[in-house]
């Protein structure tokens, strides 16, 4: 079954779960994703500060996961993805990256508590310290290294569609070629020896470099395995619900990003994943009386896509 699903971040609070775990389910949402990189940031990850939360045993770690699981359970929401914190990797810092794969293994470790089936974590963006070569060097050996935590915990992972910027200007970057995902995915899981390896298609990555929706799908095919469902106006990765933005000045209004591709090609391929949303932006736009409207808006576009 595809459940629909929305992202834990400005919906479900981590220190006290049960009241947004209730409102999510009200709301029509059957599953979670687990925005598990709120308890790192990209700065500390830099600075090579992992303090409270990951310098916790994981099994210190997963007894704080306790009230997630439960609240989960009470009210039939299935945790069926997480967000590993990110880049989980700095250039040039073997000191702090040892400390990244220990994030990466308790992480991991979690969702495997939690019965959590895929863990996103990034590609790595590295081609303006390296060059394309050593990037592409530098991601297959941090997917390598990552794989027996993988294989031992029993959670997949996934890799992203990822974007650069440049003065206001979206840019390629690794995975944002869908061959070139592929190429990740199928040689990670022939030395995995199975499907260890999986794609999270981001809609709004994908929008920002006008990517056709359609044909990226049918090209990852069984590789996809995830979804971040959101959209923006082309410019800016704004999170937003779909049909949040428009061609307004057309005779015919339609969608920025084509829904209707969206849909044809996870049809095409037999998508078996969930629906999820990665919509907070539009929580944060809106005042937070109405959220659980806008909740219930957008669970209600994830029935229509099903």
């Amino acid at each position: 079954m595809r459940r629909i699903s929305i992202q834990s971040f400005r919906s479900v609070d981590v220190n006290d779960p049960a009241p947004g775990m209730k409102a999510i389910a009200e709301a029509g949402f059957e599953a979670l994703d687990y925005g598990f990189d709120g308890y790192l940031s990209g700065r500390k990850i830099s600075e090579g500060d992992f303090a409270p939360f990951f310098t916790q045993t994981a099994e210190r770690i997963i007894e704080t996961q306790y009230p997630l699981k439960e609240a989960a359970k009470k009210y039939g929401v299935e945790i069926g993805q997480m967000h590993a914190s990110f880049p989980l990797y700095v250039y040039g810092r073997d000191d702090i990256n040892e400390k990244c794969f220990d994030v990466i293994d308790k992480t991991l470790a979690v969702a495997k508590f939690l019965d959590c089936p895929w863990v996103i974590i990034h590609p790595l963006n590295l081609i303006d310290k390296c060059g394309l070569e050593e990037e592409r060097r530098i991601n297959f050996g941090y997917y390598r290294r990552i794989m027996p935590l993988a294989a031992k915990h029993g959670v997949g992972v996934c890799l992203e569609n990822m974007f650069g910027w440049e003065i206001r200007h979206a840019l390629e970057a690794t995975c944002s070629n869908f061959e070139e995902a592929n190429e990740y995915v199928d040689t990670l899981n022939r030395e995995a020896g199975g499907e260890l390896f999986g794609f999270c298609y981001d809609t709004g990555h994908a929008r920002l470099l006008n990517k056709r929706v359609y044909e990226s799908l049918v090209l990852l095919g069984n590789n996809l395995k995830t979804l971040h469902i959101h959209e923006n106006d082309g410019w800016q990765d704004m999170h937003a619900m779909p049909y949040t933005y428009s061609c307004y000045f057309s005779e015919s209004p339609e969608s920025m990003m084509n829904w209707g591709a969206f849909c044809r090609g996870l049809a095409k391929i037999g998508y078996k994943g969930n629906i999820n949303f990665e919509t907070s932006g539009s929580l944060a736009i809106f005042p937070k009386p109405t959220h659980n409207e806008v909740r219930a808006l957008i669970a209600s576009c994830g029935r229509y896509f099903r």
